[in-house]
């Protein structure tokens, strides 16, 4: 399974998919295959307030993969994560463009492999502050 942010970017006020940029936080994720090893060698790394991601730039798609990066799971069980924080570093790093529309940010499980999954523990918070 992995825990997955999803934070939708765009270069237009009014977006459509082909102006889309995508950026996968990946805060927990199985290492079922044993490919993340090899995939995360020639990540650059970033760390943001405290948290270490392997950063993988695939185009339209940006895959960060939070830290430790070794055993069976990678990542978090639990972890804050700043949007701003963060999409100000890939800014700073020429990852993103500073001129992109923040259009929406998703957090939930994936299951990439058979079986079942359940969790009641896993929530998330938005918080919006108003500009005085």
């Amino acid at each position: 399974y992995v825990a997955r942010w999803a934070i939708y970017l765009h270069d237009t006020a009014t977006p459509d998919q082909n102006s889309q940029r995508i950026v996968f936080v990946e805060q927990r994720a199985t290492n079922n295959d044993g490919e993340l090893p090899a995939k995360l060698a020639s990540a650059l790394n970033l760390t943001v307030d405290g948290i270490t991601y392997a950063v993988l730039d695939q185009g339209q798609i940006l895959e960060l993969y939070v830290a430790p990066f070794s055993g069976a799971m990678y990542g978090v069980e639990d972890m804050t994560l700043d949007v701003k924080a963060l999409l100000d570093a890939l800014v700073a790093k020429g990852l993103l463009s500073s001129d992109l529309f923040l259009n929406g940010v998703q957090a939930g499980w994936e299951v990439t492999a058979g079986g079942k999954f359940r969790s009641d523990v896993f929530w998330f918070a938005v918080q919006d502050e108003l500009d005085r």
